[in-house]
């Protein structure tokens, strides 16, 4: 059977980044309000727009292989919501968008699925934080003694594999931190380098989306001076 497609594999990779770039500023700004008056607004301004990202994925899906989109449920292992669970999803969707490759071959059935069923765990997450706490409230869930080792790291950003003295888990961090800020540029490259009439993200999306790599870069600062005073005091 022929494919009834109007959009080559390349035109719906755009579309996907350059909608997804759209709900990485908006993360962005409800990461930067957690704690604040402002953060349960702009979280629930994210939740309508991952939803979008997903049903446009699902679009995507449906056009491609003339099937409808399969669905995913959305099953954590946690026993309460929190920001560092929405950040653990963004952070595993923005990989697998980022790691498609430059070929069309890549467009594939697998990977297409992959993204619908990251992008449902992201919806997830988001509608689970919005509907059991109070916005308002909401805070990162920082590891105690990852606060005292390196209080300018949020805990969702630190290995899981040791301390601040830790060399395998300190290489570790720094790794998931860079290419966290190296999707995002890629993210906006591809967003501003397309076509004439692609959409491209706004001056606001664009301040909060490099204000996000400013941050991860000061992060790496952060644990990479931890590191230093860490394996410094063990060789005193």
């Amino acid at each position: 059977m022929t494919s009834k497609s109007m959009q080559t594999p390349a035109a719906h990779l755009r579309l996907l980044n350059a909608m997804f770039c759209e709900v990485t500023a908006q993360y962005c700004k409800a990461q930067a309000a957690q704690g604040k008056a402002e953060a349960g607004g702009e979280l629930a301004a994210l939740s309508p727009m991952v939803k979008l990202f997903d049903e446009t994925i699902g679009l995507v899906w449906s056009e491609k292989f003339e099937l409808s989109a399969p669905l995913f449920d959305y099953c954590p292992k946690i026993h309460k919501p929190t920001f560092e669970e929405v950040a653990k999803r963004m952070d595993r969707l923005t990989w697998h968008l980022e790691n498609i490759g430059q070929s069309e071959a890549f467009f594939t059935r697998p990977w297409l699925g992959g993204l619908l069923r990251l992008s449902a765990n992201l919806v997830g997450s988001v509608d689970w934080l919005l509907g059991e706490l109070d916005p308002a409230m909401v805070t990162w869930a920082v590891p105690a003694e990852n606060m005292a080792e390196t209080p300018a790291v949020s805990g969702h950003r630190l290995s899981p594999l040791g301390g601040a003295d830790n060399a395998l888990a300190h290489v570790d961090t720094v790794n998931m931190m860079a290419n966290k800020a190296l999707s995002i540029l890629s993210m906006l490259g591809n967003a501003v380098a397309g076509e004439d009439d692609q959409i491209r993200p706004s001056d606001d999306d664009m301040y909060y989306a490099l204000r996000s790599v400013g941050d991860e870069l000061t992060d790496i600062k952060a644990v990479v001076s931890a590191f230093h005073q860490a394996t410094k005091s063990q060789h005193a």
